[in-house]
């Protein structure tokens, strides 16, 4: 789809649209008139397995432009970028902190906790304290949070203690 007019939407300014498509390569937006994507690492500052889990067919969503194509007038957008980032939040008041969570995930090198915060970590097999303890997801665990890298968005915590799920 080709134009001669470009997209009327400049970078960095917000714009409202209605979702016309969730799909597994991010929300396609009805922006009237023009297309704009927001791709899953645009969607929220949280791990997010679909963009479904955002936003639905026929919502209306806010999101601040990021660039356009003027060939395609296809928008780029981001809808984190008018959140609070959780994990700046996270790293002032729990750093260095015991946190409770659920394993969500096991590999090789460990196992990944999310918190009640929506903060996912990495139990390296070498931290947890009594050397290499079976994982299975659903495990709900007290963590420290020893090591967090806003860069990369990387979080490190040792395993204080597994604790007990309700049918034990």
């Amino acid at each position: 789809m080709t134009s001669s007019r470009p997209p009327r939407w400049k970078p960095g300014e917000v714009c409202q649209g209605k979702v016309i498509d969730a799909a597994d390569f991010g929300l396609v937006i009805d922006l009237g008139g023009d297309i704009g994507v927001v791709t899953p690492a645009n969607l929220s500052w949280l791990s997010v397995d679909h963009p479904s889990e955002v936003a639905e067919n026929g919502q209306l969503v806010t999101a601040v432009v990021l660039s356009t194509d003027p060939y395609t007038r296809q928008v780029s957008l981001s809808m984190k970028t008018l959140t609070r980032d959780p994990l700046a939040e996270f790293a002032r008041s729990k750093f260095d902190s015991e946190v409770n969570g659920t394993v969500s995930k096991v590999t090789p090198i460990g196992a990944f906790a999310k918190t009640e915060e929506g903060v996912i970590g990495l139990i390296e097999n070498s931290r947890a304290s009594n050397g290499c303890p079976e994982f299975q997801v659903g495990d709900p665990v007290t963590v420290r949070v020893i090591h967090m890298n806003m860069t990369s968005r990387r979080v490190k915590m040792t395993l204080v203690e597994r604790r007990a799920t309700a049918s034990e």
